[in-house]
């Protein structure tokens, strides 16, 4: 039996498993080239609730053996936590709970704060944080048995001092701690240092964490290219880290520099390990 402290813990440093999956408009595309269900999904709301759209998003990831990573902003942090907004967030978490239907699925509420963060009004990291608390805060009062909640970063936060990351920590609400990471030069591989520092930061929260968003761009490298996917993928095992998925950004929405999007030797890489890599986990292997 293995130990699962969360909802869809791979729990890697038992299991020698983690998740591997995406976002965008290919995962159907990915699972019937390769036969293989896309392991880890993420998928976003725009604005507050979004119940509808995550809702479904749930069920079809819980039909093709998926786990649902799912995201949406909220109004206002502040207002957000004030409490006027429980009844709202209890139907919000009884619903996606419901939707589960037994199985587990990820929440991320207000992804990349730091990118809306502001030194006074609704967007303090003070407000932040009390937000984020206030989820937890009604996760345990409605009880839900299928949601794991985590927050996701930006990568740059381990690399910049136009904010200090630490603003944005809260101990003892989350069950691992995410952050988002890409390469879009040959110089800028994601096994860097903001990496390993981001990383060695989480450890040192005693969290695991996972990999809401990465990408590599074709910057005209091609087997450079797909040897960051292989490697950044093998790099968590061959380091015994508590890293419990990657979720590639399969998409060039929001990308001015360029597409994401898997293609050539990157796509064949990362179809590779989809299809053929027995460490990759899946809903379907969890042990309760």
């Amino acid at each position: 039996v293995l130990f699962r402290s969360f909802p869809g813990d791979p729990n890697p440093l038992v299991t020698g498993k983690a998740y591997w999956g995406a976002s965008g408009t290919h995962i159907t595309e990915h699972e019937s080239a390769t036969g293989k269900s896309v392991a880890l999904h993420r998928s976003y709301a725009s604005s507050w609730p979004g119940t509808s759209k995550l809702v479904s998003a749930i069920q079809d990831d819980n039909a093709h053996n998926r786990l649902p990573w799912i995201s949406t902003k909220t109004p206002g942090w502040g207002t957000f936590a004030s409490g006027s907004y429980d009844a709202q967030i209890d139907q919000f978490l009884r619903d996606i709970d419901a939707a589960a239907a037994g199985k587990p699925v990820w929440l991320t509420i207000h992804h990349e704060p730091e990118n809306d963060g502001t030194a006074t009004g609704e967007y303090t990291t003070a407000n932040f944080r009390a937000m984020q608390k206030k989820i937890r805060q009604r996760m345990t009062a409605v009880g839900t048995k299928n949601i794991a909640f985590m927050p996701i970063f930006q990568g740059y936060s381990w690399a910049t001092t136009k904010w200090n990351i630490n603003d944005f920590y809260v101990e003892g609400i989350w069950d691992a701690i995410a952050f988002d990471h890409y390469s879009d030069s040959a110089d800028a591989n994601l096994l860097r240092q903001r990496y390993y520092d981001a990383v060695s930061w989480i450890q040192a929260k005693g969290l695991p964490y996972a990999v809401g968003e990465y990408g590599v761009r074709d910057y005209g490298d091609a087997t450079q290219q797909a040897n960051e996917i292989r490697d950044f993928w093998n790099w968590g095992f061959a380091n015994k880290k508590d890293a419990l998925g990657y979720s590639y950004f399969d998409s060039g929405l929001n990308s001015p520099g360029g597409t994401w999007e898997l293609a050539g030797q990157r796509l064949n890489v990362w179809r590779d390990v989809l299809k053929n890599d027995t460490r990759v986990m899946r809903v379907s292997d969890l042990k309760n």
